[in-house]
């Protein structure tokens, strides 16, 4: 029987350390806030697009059960957080819900819940929907307008590398044909949604409380309306379409919010 020298690991010893290998290397994109797949190959030590998709599917996996574990310590958003869990974290943060509605869900004819909540000291809005019986979140979005100095071109460095560090899609506002001293902003809040609250508490340049910009022409760049809703057509053009869902939602919501993002003066 052969029998290993005392310097050669065992098997065991090997796996441990592979393992503490890999955790920190996955902890190393989880600071570095890499995508999933980056992440992977990090871990591996191999190219783009060059791990096979069983060990990339594993890897991402694990690499997203971390982010979640650290973001719900750090009582942020996660991408499996539920419903309710959602709902604590928009009033710790200090939104208040506006308005509710519940609707069925069409493939499983589920009771769902759409709902609004807002933070009326810095105009943000949160838009989000229920999924499995109110049990997960579906969807969740980040709504405001970045207020910018008279142009664009006269941003100081510090608030253009600000600009540029914001997370979700930002998009220019055009009124009377000119280029409105605004951004409007929608980030995706299902993940680092405090994170990024944080960010605009701690920002160089403020948020309009007042949308000044954004309605009613540019309705389109918001979705206050719920998931079963977004599959029926209701108008050819999309536009147009996107105005009679958001305009539904907007007439319901209580007066002052409606002036908050602009919908009446």
């Amino acid at each position: 029987m052969n029998k290993k020298s005392k310097g050669e690991p065992n098997i065991s010893t090997e796996r441990i350390v592979q393992e503490a290998n890999l955790t920190q290397l996955l902890a190393i994109s989880l600071a570095a806030d890499e995508n999933p797949v980056t992440a992977a190959e990090r871990a591996v030590g191999v190219g783009r697009n060059q791990l096979d998709p069983a060990t990339e599917l594993s890897l991402a996996l694990r690499y997203n059960r971390m982010k979640a574990d650290q973001a719900e310590w750090e009582e942020d958003t996660f991408l499996s957080m539920g419903w309710n869990y959602l709902l604590r974290i928009l009033q710790k943060q200090g939104f208040e819900q506006v308005y509710a509605h519940d609707f069925q869900e069409p493939r499983h004819n589920n009771l769902e819940e759409f709902i609004i909540w807002v933070r009326r000291d810095k105009g943000f809005l949160v838009s989000a929907d229920s999924y499995w019986q109110k049990d997960t979140v579906h969807s969740a979005h980040l709504y405001y307008e970045l207020t910018l100095p008279s142009s664009y071109e006269s941003l100081t460095e510090e608030q253009r590398n600000f600009i540029w560090k914001l997370g979700g899609s930002r998009n220019a506002l055009i009124v009377n044909g000119s280029i409105a001293p605004a951004l409007f902003y929608q980030f995706d809040g299902r993940e680092r949604l405090v994170r990024e609250l944080r960010k605009l508490e701690a920002a160089p340049l403020s948020t309009n409380v007042t949308w000044k910009n954004v309605l009613p022409d540019e309705l389109n760049l918001l979705q206050l309306y719920d998931f079963a809703s977004a599959i029926v057509k209701e108008a050819e053009n999309y536009r147009e379409d996107q105005y009679i869902k958001n305009k539904r939602t907007l007439d319901k919501l209580p007066e002052d919010i409606q002036k908050m993002v602009g919908w009446i003066v």
